[in-house]
Protein backbone atom coordinates (compact mmCIF):
# COMPACT_ATOMS: atom_id res chain seq x y z
CA UNK A 1 0.00 0.00 0.00
CA UNK A 2 0.74 3.76 -0.35
CA UNK A 3 -0.01 6.94 0.80
CA UNK A 4 -3.19 8.47 -0.37
CA UNK A 5 -3.33 12.02 -0.97
CA UNK A 6 -6.60 13.55 -1.39
CA UNK A 7 -7.50 17.09 -2.46
CA UNK A 8 -9.87 19.11 0.39
CA UNK A 9 -10.84 21.01 -2.83
CA UNK A 10 -11.32 20.85 -6.87
CA UNK A 11 -7.99 21.54 -8.43
CA UNK A 12 -7.70 22.75 -11.71
CA UNK A 13 -5.98 22.10 -14.59
CA UNK A 14 -2.00 22.96 -14.74
CA UNK A 15 -2.26 23.59 -10.41
CA UNK A 16 0.31 22.30 -9.02
CA UNK A 17 -0.44 19.88 -6.14
CA UNK A 18 3.00 19.14 -4.63
CA UNK A 19 6.32 20.46 -4.87
CA UNK A 20 9.40 18.10 -3.35
CA UNK A 21 13.39 17.80 -4.00
CA UNK A 22 13.65 14.15 -5.11
CA UNK A 23 15.70 12.08 -2.49
CA UNK A 24 17.51 10.45 -5.64
CA UNK A 25 18.17 11.73 -9.41
CA UNK A 26 20.06 10.40 -11.85
CA UNK A 27 20.42 10.75 -15.67
CA UNK A 28 20.52 6.84 -15.91
CA UNK A 29 17.29 4.78 -15.96
CA UNK A 30 19.50 1.50 -16.11
CA UNK A 31 22.03 -0.26 -14.33
CA UNK A 32 24.45 3.17 -14.18
CA UNK A 33 21.85 4.42 -11.94
CA UNK A 34 23.22 1.85 -8.82
CA UNK A 35 26.76 3.61 -10.04
CA UNK A 36 25.46 7.10 -8.95
CA UNK A 37 23.39 5.57 -5.84
CA UNK A 38 26.61 4.39 -4.34
CA UNK A 39 28.40 7.55 -4.49
CA UNK A 40 25.56 8.96 -1.77
CA UNK A 41 26.84 8.68 1.75
CA UNK A 42 26.12 5.46 3.45
CA UNK A 43 23.50 7.42 5.84
CA UNK A 44 21.51 7.98 2.63
CA UNK A 45 21.84 4.83 0.86
CA UNK A 46 20.62 3.80 4.36
CA UNK A 47 17.12 6.22 4.18
CA UNK A 48 16.61 5.04 0.36
CA UNK A 49 16.64 1.43 1.54
CA UNK A 50 14.52 1.25 4.52
CA UNK A 51 12.24 4.15 2.81
CA UNK A 52 10.13 3.11 -0.50
CA UNK A 53 8.31 -0.05 -1.47
CA UNK A 54 10.20 -2.93 -2.53
CA UNK A 55 8.74 -6.43 -3.28
CA UNK A 56 12.51 -8.26 -3.01
CA UNK A 57 10.04 -11.39 -4.26
CA UNK A 58 9.26 -10.28 -7.36
CA UNK A 59 9.31 -11.55 -10.68
CA UNK A 60 10.79 -8.27 -11.89
CA UNK A 61 13.59 -8.11 -8.62
CA UNK A 62 14.71 -11.99 -9.48
CA UNK A 63 15.96 -10.89 -13.10
CA UNK A 64 17.72 -8.28 -11.59
CA UNK A 65 19.53 -10.60 -8.99
CA UNK A 66 19.97 -12.77 -12.39
CA UNK A 67 22.30 -9.97 -13.40
CA UNK A 68 23.95 -7.92 -10.56
CA UNK A 69 27.51 -8.74 -9.80
CA UNK A 70 29.65 -8.18 -7.20
CA UNK A 71 30.46 -8.62 -3.59
CA UNK A 72 27.25 -9.96 -1.58
CA UNK A 73 26.54 -6.92 0.50
CA UNK A 74 27.05 -4.48 -2.82
CA UNK A 75 25.14 -6.93 -4.77
CA UNK A 76 22.03 -7.29 -2.58
CA UNK A 77 22.09 -3.20 -2.05
CA UNK A 78 22.54 -2.82 -5.62
CA UNK A 79 19.39 -5.42 -6.28
CA UNK A 80 17.21 -3.52 -3.30
CA UNK A 81 17.95 -0.01 -4.93
CA UNK A 82 16.85 -0.84 -8.63
CA UNK A 83 13.82 -2.67 -7.18
CA UNK A 84 13.16 0.48 -5.40
CA UNK A 85 13.79 2.33 -8.45
CA UNK A 86 12.32 0.30 -10.73
CA UNK A 87 8.82 0.65 -8.59
CA UNK A 88 8.88 4.10 -7.04
CA UNK A 89 10.40 6.24 -9.81
CA UNK A 90 9.32 9.48 -11.60
CA UNK A 91 10.27 10.36 -15.47
CA UNK A 92 11.99 13.79 -14.93
CA UNK A 93 12.62 14.81 -18.53
CA UNK A 94 12.70 18.35 -18.97
CA UNK A 95 10.86 20.52 -21.49
CA UNK A 96 12.54 22.23 -23.79
CA UNK A 97 12.42 26.07 -22.66
CA UNK A 98 10.28 27.10 -25.80
CA UNK A 99 7.95 24.45 -25.11
CA UNK A 100 8.41 22.54 -28.08
CA UNK A 101 8.73 19.02 -26.69
CA UNK A 102 11.38 17.65 -24.17
CA UNK A 103 14.93 17.92 -24.11
CA UNK A 104 16.13 14.51 -25.67
CA UNK A 105 19.81 15.12 -23.24
CA UNK A 106 17.51 14.44 -20.45
CA UNK A 107 15.26 11.30 -21.54
CA UNK A 108 16.38 8.65 -19.64
CA UNK A 109 16.05 11.11 -16.41
CA UNK A 110 13.97 9.64 -13.44
CA UNK A 111 13.59 10.51 -9.58
CA UNK A 112 12.58 9.13 -6.45
CA UNK A 113 10.68 11.55 -3.73
CA UNK A 114 9.95 11.34 -0.13
CA UNK A 115 6.41 12.30 -0.81
CA UNK A 116 4.92 11.65 -4.22
CA UNK A 117 7.03 8.02 -4.66
CA UNK A 118 5.29 6.58 -1.94
CA UNK A 119 1.87 7.91 -2.73
CA UNK A 120 -0.73 5.61 -4.59
CA UNK A 121 -0.63 6.60 -8.15
CA UNK A 122 -1.51 5.43 -11.46
CA UNK A 123 0.33 4.30 -14.25
CA UNK A 124 -1.55 6.22 -16.75
CA UNK A 125 -1.79 9.72 -14.49
CA UNK A 126 -4.02 12.93 -14.91
CA UNK A 127 -1.45 14.77 -13.41
CA UNK A 128 2.26 14.45 -14.11
CA UNK A 129 5.41 15.86 -12.57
Amino acid sequence: GGCCLRAKCDVKRGETLLVEPPCFITDHYDERAVMDFFTLPAARQDLILGSFFCPMDSDKTAGIRARVTGTAEDSDRAVQFETILMFNCFDCTLVLDDGSGNDDQYEDRVAIYSVASKANHSCEPNASW
